[in-house]
């Protein structure tokens, strides 16, 4: 079939030709067609590697395959595949596009259009620029989408330079390379699944808190969490009136956490994004700088990947790029600009404090099942925590702190199950236990010299010892699944606790000297662990062992004596993962980096994404209220994005 020539309107930003050199690798372009005086069809395409061109070159010849994006008459869309060729005539350049038709019953077509100019790496149309594609840019990018909104999705993948340049001070935070990972999905390839919502508390300007409260209150996030949940895929989430906890007194049990039942969202969004028209997604690709002009807004990033370096203009900019991530650029911007930024910015650095200091021992075991995993009619998976009521955190000056249940590893005795422990000693002397074991189950780290002896001593002979040989024999027998966790019949479990920390301006990620100009702000962590955080967590196990004592329910034994229970708490704090507070959202750029809306403080049209913005972090894993709060800053772009700040496209014919 002979190709048909159509008119081809491409949409770019442009450069003059005696830049050609600008001709390096551009990625999307954006295009229009009204192929004989039909429908009108748009979509994207990019192309392979330019050869660098220098003015006045040969640019004759100069082939490269594509591959893109049309968006057919009634809103189906369709991929195409190509290639492309740019040729000169005078001081004119002809872009010729072959491609695979995505019509159906027609060979190949070629698309011609004569341009004026040379196209540079500014040719993707897009309304908002995020950077970072973790679960947060994803979050806010698919939001922007669903409500037209064109976005420029960042993310450096390969060229991240997380960890490389940044330096540590104390033995409580993380190493960069293992809390965090780059690519489409972020640190969800990393994450767990587990889905917290905040308490109306967290939002308090509690007097005994320093430095507490949010600007805004808690229904202006919560809104946002049925929504996130979904987003994050959390099935069913309708607990039902008669699995609502009703105990009364300074503890409950309605403290939900969620599970994910897709954590990794690279893999789950990875098919929507490359096959979406309004989100442009720039893999491998550092955010290098940011120009401001001179009232104080950004006008051009300066992106660098393996395509090289491009400048490109941007209406709104995101940073999603995590709460590190995030300071790192900022700390360069107050670079070039230095009394632009809040002094805030890169303090109050948080985290959660979590471990063990005591085993929790309940008398029966419908308080068990209350606190074990279970699952909604429609799927959704849920645990129950302990948490102090609000009105005990207030009354004794308490952070917020939730407990949970850990399985006790076989391997240790401090389970007190004969049934257990006769499982462990037969699979330990017949040497089959280490086919078994993975040395991860809580409490799996023991002393060999008093392994066996505590064992022998659980099995002394008794009526219950016999009804827990038999109650553990009978599960092993039914159990189907290996990964399930094993029900301790002497109803003993490790007692997890995960506490808030309060905000510390001490708590820092600062720059650092650096004799290395090109790198992005290298910065010093000094993550700090306050005593008051600690003696709080300490004190929350008291409330809950005097609640537990008090209604028959059950009592904690404690792993430490009292004298060494504040030195294990110091041992075991550790984050890094959690990065909440360094560009915190406050009223006065005195207070913090960012205001309500999460827009930074004295920039116009720069905002900021992620925990790193929460002023508090109450006892909830960060992932899914920083999903939600993305989305409430989704739907604040939208309504301020106006009709004169719609993509910035130029018509070529």
């Amino acid at each position: 079939m002979p190709d048909k020539q159509k008119t081809l309107s491409v949409f770019s930003n442009l450069s003059p030709l005696s830049d050609a050199s600008s001709l390096i690798r551009p990625p999307w372009y954006s295009f229009a067609l009204q192929p004989e005086g039909a429908f009108f069809y748009q979509g994207f395409f990019r192309e392979g590697t330019f050869d660098q061109i220098g003015a006045g070159s040969a640019l004759s010849g100069i082939s490269r395959s594509l591959e893109g994006w049309i968006d057919l008459p009634r809103g189906i869309g369709r991929p195409f595949l190509g290639n492309l060729r740019v040729e000169s005539e005078g001081q004119d350049l002809v872009v010729v596009m072959t491609v695979v038709s995505p019509f159906s019953g027609h060979g190949p077509q070629k698309w011609e259009a004569m341009i004026h100019t040379a196209l540079d790496a500014t040719s993707i149309p897009f309304q908002v620029c995020i950077v970072g594609a973790g679960p947060v840019g994803l979050a806010l990018a698919c939001r922007l989408e669903e409500q037209g909104i064109s976005v420029l999705l960042v993310e450096a993948g390969e060229s991240s330079e997380a960890g490389r340049h940044v330096s540590v001070a104390n033995h409580h935070h993380a190493p960069l390379m293992s809390a965090t990972a780059s690519g489409l999905g972020g640190t969800s390839s990393l994450w767990g699944g587990r889905c917290v919502a905040f308490d109306d508390i967290d939002f308090l300007q509690r007097p005994y808190v320093p430095n507490s409260g949010w600007p805004i209150s808690h229904e202006e996030v919560s809104r946002y969490y049925e929504d996130a949940l979904k987003f994050l895929y959390v099935a069913d989430t309708d607990l039902g009136e008669e699995q609502i906890d009703r105990s009364s007194g300074d503890v409950h049990r309605n403290a939900i956490e969620w599970w994910s039942s897709k954590p990794n969202l690279g893999l789950e969004y990875r098919k929507r994004i490359e096959q979406s028209k309004l989100i442009h997604f720039l893999p491998d690709t550092v955010l290098s700088s940011i120009e401001l002009d001179s009232e104080r807004a950004v006008t051009h990033l300066h992106l660098q990947g393996k395509a090289g370096t491009s400048r490109i203009p941007s209406q709104r900019l995101v940073l999603a790029a995590g709460g590190i991530g995030n300071v790192q650029l900022l700390h360069q911007l107050h670079k070039a600009h230095p009394d632009g930024l809040s002094p805030a910015l890169g303090r109050f650095y948080q985290g959660h404090l979590t471990g063990y200091i005591a085993i929790v021992e309940l008398q029966d075991d419908v308080s068990v099942d209350a606190l074990s995993f279970q699952a909604t009619k429609g799927g959704g998976i849920f645990r129950r925590r302990f948490q102090l009521s609000c009105d005990a955190q207030q009354r004794l000056g308490l952070l917020n702190c939730v407990f949970w249940l850990d399985t006790i590893s076989i391997s240790n005795a401090l389970h007190h199950s004969a049934g257990l422990s006769a499982v462990f000693l037969a699979l330990q002397l017949t040497g089959l236990y280490r086919f078994f074991a993975n040395g991860k189950a809580a409490g799996s780290q023991l002393r060999r010299g008093t392994r066996y002896r505590d064992h022998l001593r659980n099995l002394v002979p008794s009526m219950s010892a016999l009804r827990d040989i038999r109650m553990t024999i009978g599960q092993l027998l039914r159990r189907r699944d290996r990964r399930a966790p094993i029900v301790n019949p002497a109803r003993r479990y490790l007692l997890r606790y995960h506490a808030e920390q309060a905000p510390d301006m001490s708590s820092t990620v600062v720059p650092s000297p650096s004799t290395e100009e090109d790198h992005v702000a290298t910065v010093a962590i000094d993550y700090r662990v306050r005593d008051e955080d600690l003696v709080s967590i300490e004190r929350s196990h008291a409330v809950l062992d005097r609640w537990l004592k008090e209604r028959g329910m059950g009592k904690l034994d404690y792993l430490h004596p009292a004298s060494e229970r504040l030195q294990a708490l110091r041992d075991q704090a550790f984050d890094g993962f959690h990065q909440i507070g360094l560009t915190r959202m406050s009223t006065s750029p005195e207070d913090g980096v960012v205001d309500h809306d999460c827009k930074v403080h004295g920039v116009s049209n720069l905002f900021i994404a992620g925990s790193c913005v929460f002023p508090t972090g109450g006892h909830a894993n960060p992932t899914m209220p920083a999903v939600a709060l993305s989305m409430r800053l989704a739907d604040h772009l939208v309504e301020t994005l106006k009709a004169k700040d719609s993509a910035q496209r130029v018509v070529i014919s």
